[in-house]
């Protein structure tokens, strides 16, 4: 999560870009009371990964129904990555190299006990169909700060 914290969208790589545009697309969608799916679907068409868009869905709509606080998400022209956002990114990116429990784990922190197991599955789908089609979200590569000796 932090590797994506506070980041500038242009730092990202193209699969996390990606990732942030459709989250927010869905909340602006959700929030002109349109359906989200036919509003994201020519995006994921452009970019060959039909397949991620059901499944994001679903875990934006659990995230949206079963969420344990209210989650905020910034508007799509802000340059810079928020902290919901940047748990999904790194949920995203960990799926299925993460062991199952500690994503259940951390999804038990943000939804209810009900919506654990449909967003482990909804965000696992979504992160295998955006890796076929080239997008899953990568970490971009942490730069340190260096400490000068005195």
């Amino acid at each position: 999560m932090y590797a994506y914290l506070d980041r500038n969208l242009t730092a990202l790589g193209p699969g996390a870009r990606f990732a942030v545009w459709a989250i927010r697309s869905w909340v602006a969608a959700i929030q002109r009371r349109q359906c989200p799916c036919r509003a994201l679907a020519p995006g994921f068409a452009r970019h060959g990964v039909e397949s991620a868009l059901p499944h994001l869905s679903m875990a934006m709509a659990v995230l949206n129904c079963e969420a344990q606080e209210s989650l905020v998400f910034r508007p799509a022209c802000h340059p810079q990555v928020g902290e919901h956002e940047a748990l999904l990114l790194d949920l995203l990116a960990t799926s299925g190299i993460r062991p199952d429990p500690q994503i259940r784990a951390t999804l038990a922190l943000l939804v209810t006990q009900g919506g654990v197991a449909p967003l482990a599955i909804a965000i696992d789908k979504a992160a295998t169909a955006l890796a076929l089609g080239g997008l899953r979200p990568i970490a971009p590569a942490c730069t340190g700060v260096r400490h000068e000796r005195p």
